[in-house]
């Protein structure tokens, strides 16, 4: 059944998402454990007047290493999006991009990883056959092994050119910005802060940008 075709899925390890595999769990404050994309739909319902309603997906942030986590993704992108314009837009932005250093890389040693990463990866849907992880260990690990492939081909990617100087120096830096691949506007946002998603309070309803922590780099 995992192996039929019309099951088969092409996941990719391209991002997707701004905050995917970057942000950090503030439940489990390790400076460590990082939010992953998660879906939520609502059970279709029918309405006492006879309509019956279906729900879209919800994006969410998530911490998948633990379950305790969860925050709506959109609005988060919305603030991300703002702060980083905000700092691109100041007028000591072009001092913040220097050209990579890549002599502390070992290119070897995350070549090889990267092989060992992408044949776990391959493993899993064996090991949901013999039954050794369910359908949540599956889910986790693919999310933990997905995001770390990610951190490696960004490692190893060349860099021709350099994303955050060509946005600062562009004549208008908010369309520039959202002109940017996704991935391309990770690298940009890695280099500027650090994010951790904070839990907000049980019952607790509409976006608080009060739990969201942001530690700037330069």
């Amino acid at each position: 059944k995992l192996h039929a075709p019309e099951r088969r899925r092409t996941w990719g390890t391209e991002p997707r998402y701004l905050l995917s595999g970057l942000a950090f769990c503030g439940r489990c404050n390790d400076n460590k454990t990082k939010v992953y994309t998660s879906y939520y739909r609502r059970s279709p319902r029918t309405l006492v007047t006879g309509e019956h309603r279906e729900y879209e997906p919800k994006r969410l942030y998530a911490c998948i290493e633990h379950k305790h986590l969860s925050r709506n993704a959109e609005p988060v992108d919305d603030f991300i999006n703002a702060l980083v314009l905000g700092r691109l837009t100041r007028e000591d932005a072009r001092d913040l991009f220097t050209p990579p250093d890549e002599k502390e890389i070992n290119r070897d040693s995350l070549r090889i990883e990267r092989i060992a990463v992408q044949v776990r990866l391959d493993g899993l849907a064996a090991l949901f056959a013999d039954g050794v992880l369910d359908g949540d260990g599956v889910r986790e690990q693919s999310a933990r092994l997905r995001g770390r492939l990610n951190e490696i081909d960004g490692l190893l990617a060349p860099a021709p050119s350099n994303p955050g100087r060509e946005i600062v120096e562009a004549q208008d830096v908010t369309a520039a910005w959202y002109a940017l691949d996704i991935a391309r506007q990770r690298l940009i946002l890695n280099e500027l802060m650090s994010v951790t998603l904070m839990p907000s309070k049980r019952g607790a309803k509409g976006f608080d940008p009060s739990l969201i922590t942001i530690s700037w780099k330069s």
